[in-house]
């Protein structure tokens, strides 16, 4: 199991020499990094809003 920087990092060592490989993959790297910032921040608000309700129970 790899961790999310060491994953990229590991990408990177994988495509080095592979320029036009490199440019496609930092782009879907760029794009995987801002959906997680997404999805914590949704996952966040989530949260508060189920500690708010008390049918949830949470």
């Amino acid at each position: 199991m790899v961790g999310a920087v060491k994953f990229e990092q590991r990408i990177h060592e994988l495509v080095a020499g592979l320029p036009d490989l490199a440019e496609i993959v930092e782009r879907l790297l760029d794009s995987r990094r801002k959906l997680r910032e997404h999805f914590a921040a949704l996952h966040h608000r989530l949260l508060d809003l189920a500690r708010g309700d008390e049918v949830s129970g949470v």
